[in-house]
């Protein structure tokens, strides 16, 4: 046994090789489920609204969410988020944003204006409760819509504490599809055309799903194929050996 093993001493760096590319075939089969999950609960049920962080959201609805966040989550928001309208665009760039946001030409937006990973987790957590809560207080406080200048200091503060009530009664995942349905339909007034929004999400995870499968099966056909140079290498000198002998 010893002497086979110090037979195969010429090819330790391809048996190495072929550990590599066996453990990047095993992490590309276990990447693929992931992803398929993303396609559908992300692709599908939430037609391609990743997080609970809005790209775009009416001066309204930033109003209303400020209600119900701590004074250091309205500092990130108001340092993650840039006021947009016809006063304060170039001609170039008021044209460039109509296009993507209709609802600009009659009303001010507030565009998302930090790509930082950090600040974006944060948003994410305080945003998602913070939407949660807006949206629910529409359909039950005043009808379907409430107005937030029109809510005095006490009314804010019960308000308030109704949310921190309805937040810790329910769990996370509800809350942030609810929050979820919320972005969608805040994408719908201002114009966004969600359909193409889901459909760039899925082609986007699909293609990264290809390019996963063609590196697991590049890696399988490399694995068959370095085993088998091995093995008749292997094979020839053993036999050369013995016929020497």
């Amino acid at each position: 046994m010893l002497k086979l093993i110090k037979e195969l001493k010429p090819f330790v760096i391809p048996i190495l090789l072929i550990i590599v590319l066996l453990f990047l075939q095993a992490a590309t089969e276990l990447a693929l489920p992931d992803y398929m999950s993303d396609i559908v609960n992300v692709g599908i049920q939430q037609s391609g609204i990743e997080k609970t962080v809005p790209k775009v959201m009416k001066a309204d609805t930033m109003s209303k969410v400020k209600m119900f966040v701590s004074e250091d989550e309205r500092s990130l928001i108001d340092n993650s988020y840039k006021l947009i309208n016809s006063g304060n665009l170039t001609e170039n760039e008021y044209k460039n944003l109509l296009k993507k946001y209709p609802a600009l030409k009659s009303e001010s937006l507030y565009i998302l204006n930090t790509d930082s990973k950090e600040d974006m987790e944060k948003l994410d957590s305080c945003l998602g409760n913070a939407l949660f809560i807006v949206k629910n207080m529409e359909e039950r406080v005043r009808g379907n819509t409430f107005n937030a200048n029109e809510i005095n200091l006490n009314e804010t503060n019960v308000l308030k504490s109704q949310a921190d009530g309805m937040i810790k009664a329910i769990p996370e995942s509800i809350v942030k599809q609810s929050a979820i349905e919320y972005i969608k339909s805040q994408y719908e007034d201002i114009g966004i055309d969600i359909g193409k929004v889901q459909t760039n999400y899925i082609l986007y995870v699909g293609g990264i799903m290809l390019l996963i499968s063609l590196t697991g099966m590049a890696a399988t056909i490399s694995v068959g194929f370095i085993s088998a140079r091995i093995s008749s290498a292997f094979g020839r000198n053993l036999r050369d050996k013995i016929l020497i002998r």
